[in-house]
């Protein structure tokens, strides 16, 4: 259940077009301040180093931003107060005090209004949006932003419209990445990319570049979340901003990570762990030995996992980080968990599920209660587990996340088979079914049809096994042909091979031209020998061509061999990939083989069970016989009656349709190839056929059939004529069907 990689998700951007906090530092903004000679500009530098100090001192921003409000109010500098009541709301968000912001922004808004300030009202509401979106209410935010998106149609300066706009779709992007509606969140975020980019804000680009690379990669676009890293380190390094590359080497290696390529993940976590120390990125290094522990811990190493995670969670206690903290506590809690330290494990999510709660986070409450239940299960107190897994399952649902409410509902299935509780395990698997179906969640559909297998087949209902057994297998070749195409796009990508097959196109192109131009000079030498009646002349001209032409023919070659060497390049990856898919396939292929095996010994069981029932049933009808011989009529009669009852027991066929049952569960294609193949075949030529497969000899036959070997041998006679069989031994193709 546990959710182990850590998101850089950037959110939204404020400022107000007070025009002076956008470009200038703090210091630059303090000597203008005691330079300013006029109320308004003084009002206005106040509000821009309050806005410089959002970020960083809040409390401090406070203090300047009520100089600026009273100076507005004591020179009547409405529009200005207005802009400053917005500053003043936003460090309110800031430091959590949502009521007064939430005031504040509504005095602004009347001002506006009033004013007839449409740039001001768009401000207002995106704010109100931020604000929204601060305290996890992404659907007010939404809300908020459409209506500012709907009033800056109305503003008059290009400008001003586009930043905002920019702004706004950065805001709708951020809400939905954040309710999980990853397309829609992309289609903002491009958006706001696109007009950050026509506006030449290089920085803002680098931040949604993080956000749409983190995006791509979660939809399962490799190709796309590379590009977005790639554009968005080339920013960070034009910017020199280290803590964006190092927020991106992160993003980097966790597309490594999410296809089992550990060993580059791992590098390029290191690497943003030194980026986040150069730029003395505190959160950005618990972070970053966070993601390295996972490695650790996916990778199976769960003592350097556990200590990478120790040293993460000292710099978040350091930086009194408490959420970065809380994930870490979570993960090491995991590790004590896979370590067989329940007790310490569990203690951990306690204290863990209890902050989320605190905190009203809900979905990450719900995991925490989830991750315990797992443990209790490990411990085997099932009616513990069930109860934290119900629990989680009452928070998933109140916020309506439909893919950990099917995952938890699986759980719940999983314990409740442990218990033998068979009625309430299907009914959780049906609905659990119904949800993953519902959100397209193929990984967990995968997990709830081997489940309903699993049911199923203990419950002897083997026709309906076989049907769930057969669409767990379809989902897992679906799933499996997927990462198989990732991973040979990450290894196009971790080989530059896109790269270079664009650049052999170019060579390519290059050396048709030069081969098109060295036919057109071999044409101009001959046009040149026969227009020159000098010979000295011509054979000048001759040899200085012929150098020419050879020198180009030599680039050609040299362009060959290279396109060449590239090709044997590309040929060796897809070799490693196809070995890689063969030892994946003998896995698969071993699982099976043993799976048969198992019900081959069922199959035998069975017969054998047929032989000795048969065997126990002639002794008795025998003896019988011999005791009716002695008797008076009426005993003889009697018996007489017992011994019809006993040949009617004899060809039952309960057992019969027991061991078809389980023979097509273990040979699901033999009937119908050979039905395909001989259709006139009777049903006993089928169930002789059936035995034969299995490798029984004559007289085993005769003993199982309840017939005598002369019988078996004509049955086996005529099942070779029907198969227009001549010298091929009739078990061995029968097996080979």
């Amino acid at each position: 259940m546990r959710i182990f990689i850590t998101v850089y998700c950037l959110g939204l951007f404020w400022c107000s077009v007070t025009g002076y906090a956008q470009n200038s530092n703090i210091d630059s903004l303090q000597r203008l301040l005691l330079k300013a000679d006029a109320p308004k500009e003084e009002v206005q530098l106040l509000d821009a180093i309050a806005q410089k100090l959002q970020p960083t001192d809040a409390k401090q921003g406070l203090d300047y931003i009520n100089k600026a409000i009273a100076l507005a109010k004591q020179n009547a500098l409405s529009t200005q107060l207005a802009y400053c009541k917005l500053t003043l709301a936003s460090l309110q968000n800031r430091l959590k005090r949502f009521g007064k912001s939430k005031q504040n922004i509504a005095d602004a808004l009347a001002l506006f209004q009033a004013q007839n300030n449409v740039t001001g009202q768009v401000q207002a509401y995106y704010l109100m949006g931020i604000r929204a979106s601060d305290q996890n209410n992404e659907q007010e935010a939404i809300r908020h932003y459409q209506k500012a998106l709907k009033i800056n149609t109305k503003t008059s300066t290009s400008d001003q419209k586009k930043q905002a706009s920019a702004d706004i779709h950065n805001g709708l992007g951020y809400s939905y990445d954040v309710l999980g509606k990853l397309p829609k969140a992309v289609k903002y975020y491009q958006q706001a990319l696109a007009t950050y980019k026509a506006l030449g804000n290089e920085a803002r680009q680098m931040a949604l570049h993080i956000n749409l690379s983190q995006i791509e990669r979660v939809l399962g676009n490799v190709g796309r979340a590379f590009t977005h890293v790639k554009k968005g380190l080339k920013l960070a390094k034009m910017l020199k901003n280290t803590k964006m590359e190092g927020y991106l080497y992160n993003n980097q290696a966790i597309i490594y990570e999410k296809q089992a390529e550990y060993t580059e993940a791992l590098k390029l976590y290191q690497k943003a762990l030194k980026f986040d120390e150069e730029a003395g990125d505190k959160d950005g290094m618990a972070l970053s030995l966070m993601n390295i522990g996972n490695v650790y811990l996916f990778t199976k190493k769960y003592k350097q996992a556990f200590n990478t995670y120790q040293k993460g969670m000292k710099i978040a206690q350091e930086t009194h980080n408490k959420m970065i903290e809380q994930q870490l506590k979570g993960n090491i809690a995991y590790v004590e968990f896979k370590m067989g330290n329940y007790d310490s494990a569990i203690s951990k999510f306690l204290e863990e599920q209890k902050y989320y709660k605190q905190q009203g986070l809900e979905k990450q409450q719900a995991i925490a209660l989830a991750d315990m239940g797992e443990v209790w299960e490990a411990k085997k107190r099932y009616e513990k587990a069930l109860t934290l897994y119900e629990e989680a399952y009452a928070l998933f649902k109140k916020i309506q996340d439909k893919r950990h409410l099917a995952k938890v509902t699986n759980a719940i299935a999983e314990v409740r088979f442990k218990m033998k509780d068979y009625e309430a395990v299907q009914k959780h698997l049906k609905i659990a079914q119904k949800l993953a179906k519902g959100v397209n969640a193929k990984d967990i559909s995968q997990r709830i049809f081997l489940n309903l297998y699993r049911l199923d087949s203990v419950r002897q209902n083997y026709q309906l096994a076989l049907h769930y057994y057969r669409q767990y297998s379809v989902l897992k070749d679906s799933s499996n042909n997927l990462k198989k195409n990732k991973q040979l796009e990450v290894l196009r990508i971790k080989y530059d091979l896109a790269d270079k097959e664009k650049e052999a196109q170019k060579q390519s192109k290059k050396a048709e031209i030069m081969a098109q131009n060295a036919r057109y000079d071999q044409l101009l030498i001959w046009s040149l020998i026969g227009g020159f009646t000098l010979a000295s002349i011509a054979v000048t001209w001759l040899i200085f061509w012929q150098r020419s032409n050879q020198k180009k023919l030599n680039q050609l070659k040299e362009t060959e061999r290279v396109l060449l060497q590239e090709r044997l390049q590309r040929k060796e990856i897809e070799e490693q990939v196809l070995q890689e898919q063969l030892r994946a396939d003998q896995a698969i292929q071993q699982q099976l083989k043993e799976t048969l095996e198992h019900k081959n010994h069922e199959l035998t069981k069975q017969t054998l069970y047929l032989v000795q029932k048969r065997q126990f049933l002639g002794e008795l009808e025998h003896k019988i016989k011999l005791i009716s011989q002695e008797c008076n009529p009426t005993a003889q009669g009697k018996l007489k009656s017992l011994s019809k009852t006993i040949k009617k027991e004899s060809a039952e066929h309960k057992e019969w349709e027991k061991f078809r049952q389980t023979f097509e569960i273990a040979h699901p294609k033999f009937y119908r190839n050979l039905k395909e193949l001989f259709p006139e075949l009777t049903p006993n030529e089928m169930k002789l056929c059936a035995l034969l497969r299995l490798n029984f000899n004559t007289k085993e036959l005769a003993s199982i059939l309840n017939i005598t070997t002369e019988s078996a041998n004509k049955a086996r006679f005529r099942l070779r004529k029907k198969l227009n069989l001549s010298d091929e031994n009739l078990n061995e193709y029968l097996i080979n069907l």
